[in-house]
């Protein structure tokens, strides 16, 4: 989990995103550019923009250029989890003093801020982490002033919109391209998320022998649970009340995964499509294989009214890096 003084943030050179850029066969657009340089100074930054525009890229190179001691990364779905255990364990502020102890670049990937208790512990470590000179590094597909974004919130939230837009340097990044969508010929496609695929299935879905796995207590039917693998139907994940802690547990336990019988979003319920995006967005963090099983090609499935703008455009772009597979 998480492991002060005051630091120093240490600079890494521009090119060295460009240099990475070069190796991986593409080239920075003007936008990837400005935070390129950006990152090679000591600004606290927060970058935003739509789904796949290199946000993560970018960080990823930057923060892989340093020494892994010097950098604290909490992701989104496994902030709310961690933050919780170091409140049981150490109180709120041994909580915020393990957050920031001993780092001297903090990153936060993903911000997205919905609830009042989240954006009160968001604010806590945001305000400690530049009172104590750590560079904070913010990715999120969110501009700062569109966080929290439900009306009778917004307000609550005013103060840490207003202290970050103070405090950071804020870079859009947006050249008009999904590079998640490009397929460059020469890709390999054998590990992490996108070592999976999406499968097209006609006629019944397979019949398998049921097993089972736990998960916080819970028991889930699954039809493979074997080494690292697991197999389950849509149905059993996304239509049972599971949510991100029971994803991130099985994330780490299994990390090759085979969803069967996926319907059109458009078919399901409001909750299951947005405990599919929750857990499409658990997968792709963690790295860990996904293979999908669906009647339906990737241009029709994602059409949900249920799923905002924002959740649509990413699980649609998360989902695009997998390959495909020739129907069965």
């Amino acid at each position: 989990m998480f492991g002060g003084r005051k630091q120093s943030a240490p600079l890494v050179g521009d090119d060295v995103v460009v240099e990475a850029a070069t190796r991986a066969g593409f080239r920075l657009d003007p936008t990837q550019l400005v935070a390129a340089q950006h990152l090679s100074g000591r600004d606290h930054l927060y970058l935003s923009g739509p789904v796949g525009r290199g946000k993560t890229w970018l960080v990823d190179t930057y923060l892989g250029a340093l020494p892994p001691k010097w950098v604290r990364r909490l992701h989104w779905h496994e902030f709310g989890r961690d933050l919780d255990a170091l409140i049981k364990d150490r109180g709120v502020e041994g909580a915020l003093a393990t957050i920031t102890s001993d780092v001297r670049v903090l990153c936060f990937d993903e911000l997205t801020v919905d609830d009042r208790a989240d954006g009160i512990y968001v604010d806590a470590v945001i305000r400690r982490a530049i009172e104590r000179d750590i560079r904070l590094i913010i990715t999120s597909n969110h501009r700062p002033s569109d966080l929290m974004p439900h009306p009778l919130l917004h307000a609550t939230f005013l103060p840490t919109i207003d202290f970050i837009e103070t405090h950071c340097m804020a870079i859009e990044l947006d050249g008009g391209t999904d590079y998640r969508t490009i397929r460059r010929p020469n890709a390999r496609r054998d590990h992490g998320f996108a070592g999976g695929l999406w499968i097209t299935v006609n006629g019944a879905p397979t019949q398998r022998v049921s097993q089972s796995t736990s998960v916080n207590g819970r028991t889930i039917s699954v039809w493979d649970s074997t080494r690292d693998h697991l197999g389950v139907t849509f149905g059993e994940i996304c239509g049972r009340p599971l949510g991100a802690a029971d994803y991130l547990r099985l994330a780490h336990r299994y990390r090759s995964w085979t969803v069967s019988g996926v319907p059109g979003l458009a078919t399901t319920d409001r909750q299951s499509a947005r405990r599919f995006v929750h857990l499409v967005d658990i997968l792709y963090d963690q790295e860990a294989e996904l293979n999908i099983e669906c009647a339906l090609d990737r241009t029709e499935f994602a059409h949900c009214a249920a799923l905002d703008p924002m959740s649509r455009a990413r699980v649609t772009s998360r989902l695009s890096t997998l390959g495909e597979s020739a129907a069965v």
